[in-house]
């Protein structure tokens, strides 16, 4: 049988067998090497940038828990919280806590009728009918955040918008996942506690249906803590750089590097003062600190560098006073005591130093060179100054139950200015967003890179053409795994970016109902969008289009039946201001009363009911004027 085909002309014969065939017996083995170097090195060209993003991600994602879906989900909906917060007289960051606490911040009715907020006992009880599972829509979500936070004030009626007692709120978190009457202690209980140090990890919790479970997600104490530092930092929340996590990361482990290298004098604690020229600010959300306790547990704020200028003392979820030096410091331990961290995907960090006696928050460092847990005064737990500005801090009296000036509590001899113009601001990351800026070069500036490399590290050219083509069959082979990779599983990331987004796009109706929520604070008439205790049908599915202007409430006709904003009939009375409301099924007084804005009481008068529990579906009750 003739090996070669009779088209061929003889003279490549000939080539082949003089030269090409010994050249491959010979090289076969370099040329190998040489594909395998270059799928190598494109594949390491890709993988080393992106591991790097992805690995710095996760770390800086680990100093806060919370994912950064979540994150998104308290910003968008902190302004609903703070309003239904208002009006059930709660803690403002309270309904995200709930919901996430029971429903991972999802806006998904579980398979148990619960709800996004939990509402076990009053579903079990008949109190409200089972809701729905599956999505539901904005309206609904906030509708269910003031549903929890009615039931949240009657499980603790002694907490208010201005509670911030540590005792006072996890007690109010225990009762209403266990019921008031509960004998378990709030700081072991898993509900509350779980996550908070590395005391509390992992702690066995039991349901409202009696079922005992290891807990995974963090309780509602840590939470409440992250969520409030995350919304004290930021009025408005823009869109975090690519690569804020890398240039974080990069400048704490510089930052830690310095801290280890500095002359233990430089880091030393100073002499404790007491500084008598500013005097602190007692009333609005300020009380004065306690004297006497432990004096070694009395912060001392202190820094490396003197503080040259301090602001007014501010209210706020976090009150307190921003500070600045004229130089790149060490942030000291102004006290002994239990530290935790929060660094949000935008950047910024908080850490929280507690102790029997005080807390003390520090926001607005340039990092965080400390791991958490206990911590020592005059430990160094973060850099503060130079680029990163003024940073904010707020002090926390256990012992009289309120927020103190911080600006006494400077630990040095040098009084500093009092700055009005110094304020918090949530931080810019200019830095990081000017390298967001370069982003479109990097293909280039990658690619020159590795054209340095391989012609003169490498030399390349040298090795022949041979060689040069094998190497080159080697990069077209990792490009193109790279790309299988690109194309299997960028869509669904990139799916799911896009139903965050299209979610997002539903701003208007978050702001339509805030905007009614705010009306009934203030007492603008209009016609409400959120009912408590009386949740309406599932929604029918209606077209994703902009939504539609509030409508103008109109005064009742007497030839008209309007409808409530549950579509229960509302016939107007022959007094004036008086109505006419017919008792549906889930209905009590009390819910009604919130409904139109009046008492139980006035209700109770005006219909002659000796009993507040004694009413029955279809009875027609006279609703006063409010």
């Amino acid at each position: 049988m003739q090996f070669w085909p009779t088209w061929l002309p003889p003279w490549f014969k000939e080539w082949v067998k003089v030269y090409l065939i010994p050249f491959l017996q010979t090289e076969a083995r370099h040329l190998l090497w040489r594909l395998i170097q270059g799928f190598l090195d494109a594949f390491l060209l890709f993988i080393i940038p992106t591991a790097t993003l992805v690995g710095s991600e996760k770390i800086w994602e680990s100093r806060y828990r919370l994912t950064p879906a979540q994150q998104e989900t308290v910003a968008r909906w902190a302004e609903v919280s703070d309003a239904v917060a208002r009006l059930e007289d709660i803690p403002p960051v309270t309904p995200l806590v709930l919901w996430y606490k029971e429903n991972g911040l999802r806006a998904v009715n579980p398979d148990n009728c619960e709800g996004i907020m939990g509402l076990y006992s009053a579903v079990r009880s008949g109190r409200l009918p089972c809701f729905s599972p599956g999505p539901i829509d904005d309206a609904e979500v906030a509708r269910q955040l003031r549903i929890g936070a009615a039931i949240f004030k009657e499980h603790c009626p002694e907490v208010h918008y201005t509670t911030t007692n540590p005792e006072t709120l996890k007690r109010c978190y225990l009762y209403y996942n266990a019921g008031r009457h509960t004998r378990l202690d709030p700081d072991r209980s898993g509900y509350v506690m779980n996550g908070y140090d590395a005391a509390h990890q992992n702690m066995l919790h039991r349901t409202a249906s009696g079922q005992v479970v290891r807990l995974q997600a963090l309780g509602a104490w840590p939470v409440h803590l992250a969520i409030q530092a995350q919304l004290a930092h930021h009025p408005t929340f823009g869109r975090p750089s690519p690569f804020l996590s890398v240039a974080r990361t990069f400048r704490e482990g510089v930052d830690r590097i310095w801290a280890w290298a500095a002359p233990p004098g430089s880091i030393s604690p100073r002499p404790v003062y007491s500084l008598s020229c500013i005097s602190p600010k007692v009333g609005e959300c300020f009380v004065g600190a306690h004297d006497g306790g432990q004096s070694e547990l009395r912060p001392q704020i202190s820094t490396t560098a003197p503080i040259q200028r301090v602001g007014e003392a501010t209210c706020g979820l976090f009150p307190g006073a921003a500070m600045a030096t004229d130089r790149l410091a060490f942030l000291l331990a102004p006290m002994p005591g239990r530290l935790a961290r929060y660094a949000d995907q935008w950047g910024d960090i908080t850490l929280q130093i507690e102790n029997n006696e005080w807390i003390v928050w520090v926001s607005g460092l340039r990092s965080g060179i400390v791991a958490t847990g206990e911590v020592k005064t005059g430990q160094p737990i973060g850099t503060v100054g130079g680029k990163a500005g003024a940073f904010y801090v707020t002090i926390y009296d256990k012992m009289t139950g309120g927020f103190v000036d911080p600006r006494p509590f400077l630990g040095q001899s040098v009084c500093p200015v009092v700055d009005p113009t110094i304020q918090r601001d949530s931080s810019t990351q200019e830095e990081t967003m000017n390298l967001a800026a370069l982003l479109p070069l990097l293909p280039l500036i990658l690619g020159l890179i590795w054209a340095i490399w391989l012609f003169f590290k490498k030399d390349l050219l040298a090795k022949g053409p041979v060689q040069v083509i094998v190497y080159f069959v080697g990069v077209i082979l990792a490009l193109w795994i790279i790309g299988w990779i690109v194309d299997t599983f960028l869509p669904q990331w990139v799916a799911q970016r896009l139903l965050n987004a299209q979610r997002s796009s539903d701003i208007r109706v978050i702001q339509q109902v805030s905007r009614d929520i705010l009306n009934e604070a203030v007492g603008v008439p209009a016609q409400p969008t959120i009912v408590v205790y009386t949740p309406a049908p599932p929604p029918a599915p209606t077209p994703t289009t902009v939504p539609l202007p509030p409508a103008t409430p109109v005064s009742p006709q007497p030839t008209a039946t309007p409808l409530g904003s549950s579509g229960i009939p509302v016939v107007p009375a022959q007094s004036a201001g008086e109505q006419i409301y017919i008792v549906q099924s889930g209905d009590t007084l009390f819910s009604i009363a919130r409904r139109f804005g009046v008492t139980v009481a006035a209700i109770q008068q005006r219909n002659n009911i000796p009993d507040p529990n004694d009413i029955k579906v279809g009875q027609q009750l006279i609703i006063p004027a409010p």
